[in-house]
């Protein structure tokens, strides 16, 4: 999909693959062809004629049993961008105002919804970038890994879990996960709501 427009600007694309020792994992294609095509679409509108894209692949230390790290990190030489619009770049329809991108069409949306994705599937995205001289995203994904030999989790069936975690998406995707092997998880954003959850 971003391909001929690749082409069409004479954009060098290199993609590398490294540290990977998983590579058979179920997980939503869809969701991340979202995510991917947000990163690498921009890309591609704020790379002038000629310049680099490059794709990395990493497996992560992962902390969830049965699950892989992957760690996807694109960078360009292209425009970058300040500062300033890189701590809103994630908020709904922000456009940084610069002359050189005024007749770029978008909505200003592609980012939040891929960060929105990424923080569902357990992960996120940042962001690195300075005026003038390219950014790098880093999307961190998390995937079942499809050769895992699934643990016996009969015993620990209907059991309740409390999840104590000051990141509202690792709380999600730890529940999710809980939920899955037939178990009842919630979770609370502080040891207080933690203590305070177990002596009602």
């Amino acid at each position: 999909m971003i391909r001929p427009s690749m082409q069409e600007k004479k954009h060098n694309f290199h993609v590398r693959i490294a540290n990977v020792e998983h590579e058979h994992v179920i997980g939503d294609s869809m969701r991340m062809q979202q995510i991917f095509m947000n990163i690498l679409g921009n890309a591609v509108k704020y790379t002038p004629p000629g310049g680099t894209i490059e794709m990395e692949i990493n497996e992560k230390t992962s902390h969830i049993y049965g699950y892989g790290c992957y760690e996807f990190i694109s960078r360009d030489n292209g425009i970058g961008m300040s500062k300033e619009f890189q701590e809103k770049l994630f908020e709904p329809f922000s456009r940084e105002e610069d002359s050189r991108v005024s007749k770029i069409e978008g909505t200003g949306l592609g980012m939040t919804i891929a960060r929105n994705i990424a923080r569902r599937m357990g992960g996120d995205i940042t962001v690195e970038s300075e005026s003038g001289k390219g950014t790098q995203f880093v999307a961190t994904l998390f995937f079942k890994l499809q050769d895992t030999e699934a643990p016996n989790t009969e015993k620990l069936a209907d059991l309740p879990v409390l999840v104590a975690d000051d990141d509202k998406a690792s709380g999600e995707m730890t529940c999710l996960i809980l939920d899955n092997i037939g178990m009842k998880g919630e979770y609370v954003l502080s040891g207080r709501e933690a203590v305070e959850r177990v002596l009602e």
